[in-house]
């Protein structure tokens, strides 16, 4: 829940990956290689 929230917000990359959980690391790798096309 919390990953596709940080998402939504488009808040991702301000997200410390050693602070996330392992869900939120994944969904940051997957919203950072979309971004980045």
């Amino acid at each position: 829940m919390s990953a596709l929230r940080i998402l939504d917000n488009s808040d991702v990359e301000m997200v410390p990956a050693y602070m996330a959980p392992l869900e939120q690391i994944i969904a940051q790798d997957c919203a950072t290689g979309t971004k980045r096309r």
